[in-house]
């Protein structure tokens, strides 16, 4: 983003040529700069209005209007914008590039990624020593289950910029998912060693050891975390978090609870669904978890299975709400997989069969999510023996597991409870 504005406010101050216009395109920036989104819109316009704006000016406020829009989710408004500065020949290599980058990571978050990876090809393809456009390729890759690619490209941007702790950050977190745990280890470790204030990393290694069920490693990178940001919001999701994992529920919401609003409805509304899920506490999980479903534009599939699930064994019909969710979501296909099973579009057998990838990691983790949801579905629909089998192969996935692993746990002493013996 920092990089995109001094772009910007290079291309302004060069193209523009009467004494009002560059006063409200740079004001429309320095809005823009200090988070003012709807002020920098309202300059823009004004900007833009200005038939006397160079060509150069004018390409570039609307880069700069796009970048806008895209951190306001107005993604249709965006893409317009991007699509005029990534074909201005007015404009530099460099600032094609950034549009290029832009349109990409618009396209990734949409799961759109035909135009994701057409754009962020481009950006590489112009821009060949430009690490941001390796940065932003690899990302997508990474998103859409390209592990082997992702770490690919992560790995020339850090031949490009080798002291950039987030490059060894995220190829950390690709080599993790898939399964190559030393290497990620390893990452982690340079990301820590080259960043001046490296709370963020310790933060993100936390909670890989969360999923990895060393709950000791992770604590202990968040007292790290903690003594170099100690005012900082996001320590108290990272031990919410690893709580919740280790079932002490009242501490997690604890946690969670210290998160400042607006942030808490955005990074742990959804997260103290969960708890409520786990402890059976239904109607406060429905509640928290529609409340979570309406903060997200595209409607996220986690949030949604479980919605449905907490609404179906408290006796309610969640199918409507389930299908919408189906229809905007842009999660996976895997992710999308499951929803159709849960409406009873996928049969068990079906769901089991898309597990399979490439990656030993990946089908680990969606046997782990498939034996819980089909386990679930069994045990609401009586056949407790079925459901047992299903739920415990999910219970005793290996490390690192899904949350659903963690459900299942849950899930298998309630029914036990209930009829001790099966």
């Amino acid at each position: 983003m920092r990089l995109v504005i001094v772009l910007i406010l290079s291309a302004l101050a060069a193209g523009c040529v009467t004494t009002r216009t560059p006063h409200v395109c740079l004001t429309a920036l320095q809005a823009q700069k200090f988070g003012q989104y709807d002020t920098a819109l309202l300059h823009y316009e004004s900007c833009l209005a200005d038939s006397s704006l160079s060509p150069r000016a004018r390409a570039a406020a609307h880069l700069a209007r796009g970048s806008v829009q895209a951190k306001k989710q107005n993604y249709d408004a965006a893409i317009a914008d991007l699509n005029i500065a990534a074909k201005s020949p007015a404009l530099s290599r460099k600032s094609q590039a950034s549009a290029h980058i832009a349109l990409g990571s618009i396209y990734r978050s949409k799961a759109q990624y035909d135009d994701a990876f057409a754009n962020l090809n481009k950006a590489v393809e112009i821009t060949p020593d430009n690490y941001l456009a390796y940065q932003a390729r690899g990302r997508a890759y990474r998103q859409s289950g390209q592990f082997d690619e992702a770490i690919q490209d992560f790995t020339k941007a850090i031949e490009i910029e080798p002291e950039k702790s987030g490059l060894y950050n995220l190829r950390a977190l690709t080599y993790n998912q898939r399964g190559d745990l030393v290497a990620g280890t390893r990452d982690f470790e340079k990301a820590i060693e080259t960043d001046t204030k490296p709370g963020w990393i310790y933060y993100n290694r936390s909670l890989q050891h969360t999923k990895s069920k060393n709950f000791a490693a992770a604590l202990e990178d968040q007292e790290k975390m903690q003594r170099l940001a100690p005012g900082d919001w996001k320590i108290h999701v990272a031990r919410g978090q690893t709580f919740m994992w280790m079932g002490q529920y009242e501490k997690s919401i604890h946690e969670l609870n210290k998160i400042p609003e607006p942030l808490f409805d955005f990074f742990a509304l959804d997260d103290r669904g969960l708890i409520f899920f786990l402890q059976n506490h239904l109607e406060d999980a429905v509640r928290d978890l529609t409340r979570a479903s309406t903060k997200k534009k595209d409607r996220d599939p986690k949030i949604a299975r479980w919605l449905f699930l907490a609404k179906l064994k408290s006796g309610k019909d969640g199918t409507s709400d389930l299908r919408k969710s189906l229809a905007e979501t842009s999660g996976t296909e895997w992710q999308k997989d499951i929803l159709r099973f849960l409406l009873g579009d996928k049969s068990e057998e079906d769901l089991f069969a898309a597990t399979k990838s490439k990656y030993k990691s990946t089908e680990s983790l969606r046997m782990c999510q498939a034996n819980y949801v089909a386990g679930t579905i069994q045990y609401i629909k009586g056949n407790r023996a079925r459901a047992l089998t299903l739920l415990r192969a999910s219970a005793n996935a290996t490390p690192p597991v899904c949350f659903e692993s963690i459900a299942a746990e849950a899930e298998i002493k309630r029914i036990t409870q209930i009829a001790p013996g099966i």
